[in-house]
């Protein structure tokens, strides 16, 4: 028979009580006998019982994470969970007992080493840090370490928690190679480029092309306000285009007149996009000096009004026709009057159509001339007036 067992016990009132019996021989009374000891064990029945329910949500916890975990003590794995197993490539039953150097990349030995034996010896180091680690085929991956001391089977030991964060070093790295290709077109385009404040304008970035072209420079600008340095000549440009990108998110090839520090009035084509920077809405703008292109536009309508004032006055019949058709495109008012026709019979029709050449062989000899020589003077002809004259 068991000297110690448990058992259940029926209480009075129908209750079940669990209960260990402790039996012993004894003498009573000058005879041998059985001393039995009943204790009651309910209470520590249900702590037992909460403690394998407390474990096993621990271990469910532990298995099924995201992240990988393990137990290192002596620098051996004690315990792997299943997810470090799948980030490694291999089995849990493959990792326990082996060396936690093994699953580390050459290039970082050095440093996780370290940092296990000052954090073993108690030193105070990051619980956190970035790391390399090698895969079974040889693969590596990059791992975020969480690590912390803990007691395992009554001695301290590495808790060490795991996250892949490979993909996330791939959005790292295409992000910084982003903005180095951003920062260089920035930096080198021959236009402005400006990055300010939606509300205020107040400039954030300016590349140099800004700086070269009104003058100020980077000291001057940055947390200045486009009003504040006087750059717009009409500031209510830049409330239209404010109200424009918070309606469409963009301007597109917007004629300005911007003013440099020494005063002197420049014409911009502005193109801007809506963009968030550090959580806040700023304004993305190219403007290209188009300065001299206006000049130039300026020059060339003024040559033409200069042109058309003597076309029309000169009292000389003078027209303008294509070289082969002879298609009239414009006439002054010496031919109107001298040959009896008006505008309008007379714009788009040809010589010939009018029958104005009393020798058409003329023109012929007139465009040959024209063709070798790209002018003629001094030739007498014979026109015919629309009366027939």
């Amino acid at each position: 028979v068991p000297k110690l067992y448990e058992t259940r016990f029926v209480h009075k009132d129908g209750r079940i009580i669990p209960i260990e019996i402790s039996v012993a021989k004894t003498f009573w009374k000058g005879q041998v006998a059985n001393l039995v000891i009943i204790r009651d064990i309910t209470e520590s029945k249900q702590a037992m019982e909460k403690l394998l329910e407390s474990e096993e949500k621990y271990r469910n916890l532990v298995e099924r994470a995201n992240d990988g975990i393990v137990i290192i003590q002596d620098g051996i794995i004690k315990f792997a969970n299943q997810r470090i197993a799948e980030l490694w490539g291999g089995a849990v039953d493959e990792m326990i007992g082996t060396h936690f150097t093994k699953y580390i990349h050459p290039d970082e030995l050095g440093k996780v080493e370290e940092r296990y034996k000052l954090r073993i010896s108690g030193e105070k180091v990051p619980p956190i840090y970035e790391t390399i680690l090698k895969k079974k085929d040889g693969g590596n991956f990059y791992a975020e370490i969480n690590a912390g001391i803990v007691s395992y089977e009554g001695k301290p030991a590495d808790l060490v928690i795991i996250r892949d964060i490979t993909e996330r070093k791939k959005i790292e790295e295409a992000l910084r190679f982003s903005e180095e290709k951003y920062s260089k077109i920035f930096k080198s385009s021959p236009a402005w480029i400006a990055l300010s404040s939606l509300e205020l304008g107040r400039y954030i970035e300016v590349n140099d092309a800004f700086l070269k072209s009104t003058g100020f420079n980077r000291d001057e600008v940055i947390g200045k306000t486009s009003l504040e340095l006087s750059l717009w000549v009409n500031p209510s440009d830049r409330v239209e285009i404010v109200d424009e990108l918070k309606k469409k998110g963009s301007v597109r090839n917007r004629e300005v007149k911007r003013r440099t520090k020494s005063g002197k009035i420049i014409d911009l084509l502005f193109s801007a996009e809506l963009i968030e920077v550090a959580g806040e809405k700023a304004i993305l703008s190219t403007s290209l000096d188009i300065t001299e292109r206006r000049q130039v536009e300026e020059a060339l309508k003024s040559s033409e009004e200069k042109f058309s004032k003597v076309f029309q006055s000169s009292p000389a019949m003078t027209v303008i026709s294509s070289l082969e058709e002879g298609r009239f495109i414009e006439v002054n008012e010496a031919f109107l009057k001298g040959m009896g026709f008006n505008r309008d019979e007379v714009i788009g029709k040809t010589s010939l159509d009018l029958k104005i050449w009393v020798n058409t062989s003329d023109r012929i000899e007139i465009v040959n001339i024209l063709k070798q020589k790209g002018s003629i003077k001094g030739k007498e002809v014979k026109h015919m007036k629309k009366s027939g004259e």
